[in-house]
């Protein structure tokens, strides 16, 4: 059976390849919870470790090729904000609710869109615009009943999404020059050495049990960013981003089934909000995209 061509055009592939990294940092975020006590730090390193023996296979470049990087200033840039924002990331969801910490992160697409204004002069429709507020909107009525008292780890998860959302601007800059895989390569090995530096002061060494979460945080977080990639490759930011909100309803049945975290009703309100917002920026965007091609096919053919 052939899909309906308006599943096949760039918002809905660039959507497709979303979701599936929404599906990856939910995992990774759970291993990440399930580490605590390890340094956040710690953290990255095994990360950044393990991910980069994942990735060489995959690559497609001979090492020699890698080992003189094309882009050079790109990739440094994208690794230290990164390693930045996991650590500002990373730490917050040891110590905070899953749900809350994955509710407050979804300010990114704020920024995201604010930079991808500024940077690359994307048209962004009210239409867009609206659907991507009310989505943070949905954000909100999550973390609502507990905004009375905001701690330190509130603010660096606000600090991370800023963070995460300049590094998205230089993956959209490489993704149109640079192999993915090539992307996530660079961006654990710039990762890796800087973690390495913040983990040693307070390196505790994980036991036998940990070993199967820190496998499960380097294939999900290699996976998550190679589909980032190829979603920011696929499709324009502003499109792609609000998928990312898939990850609250995933990461609430974590916190409900794995740490007897209930979700209040907020949440569930929240999601509905969030999941309809993003499913009408598909449906949108893929009407118009559909629209745009066989408006372009008719031309090329001209009168007959």
């Amino acid at each position: 059976m052939q899909l309906p061509s308006v599943w096949k055009t760039a918002p809905v592939r660039g959507a497709a390849w979303m979701t599936a990294a929404a599906f990856s940092f939910v995992f990774m975020s759970w291993s990440i919870k399930a580490l605590h006590p390890i340094s956040a730090s710690e953290i990255v390193f095994f990360r950044s470790l393990l991910g980069l023996v994942l990735i060489l296979p995959t690559v497609g470049v001979p090492l020699r090729e890698l080992v003189r990087p094309r882009w050079p200033k790109f990739y440094l840039a994208r690794g230290v904000l990164s390693y930045f924002a996991m650590l500002t990331w990373f730490y917050p969801l040891q110590v905070l609710v899953l749900a809350d910490a994955v509710a407050l992160q979804f300010t990114l697409p704020l920024f995201t869109i604010l930079f991808a204004i500024i940077i690359f002069r994307e048209p962004v429709g009210v239409r867009r615009w609206t659907a991507t507020l009310i989505g943070f909107a949905g954000a909100l009525l999550i973390i609502r009943p507990g905004f009375a008292q905001v701690d330190v780890a509130m603010i660096l998860v606000l600090v991370s999404a800023a963070l995460y959302s300049t590094a998205n601007m230089v993956v959209k800059k490489l993704s149109g020059i640079e192999r993915p895989g090539v992307i996530v390569f660079y961006l654990h090995a710039v990762t890796l050495p800087l973690a390495l530096a913040g983990a040693i002061p307070y390196w505790i060494w994980p036991s036998w049990s940990d070993v199967p979460w820190i496998i499960v945080l380097a294939v999900t977080g290699s996976a998550a960013h190679y589909c980032f990639t190829r979603s920011m490759r696929a499709s324009e930011v502003s499109i792609v981003m609000p998928f990312d909100y898939l990850r609250l309803p995933m990461i609430a049945l974590v916190g409900y089934f794995a740490y007897d975290q209930t979700a209040q009703i907020w949440t569930w309100l929240g999601a509905a909000v969030i999941c309809g917002a993003s499913f009408y920026i598909l449906k949108r965007e893929a009407e118009i995209a559909h629209a745009r091609d066989k408006a372009a096919a008719a031309e090329d053919k001209g009168p007959s």
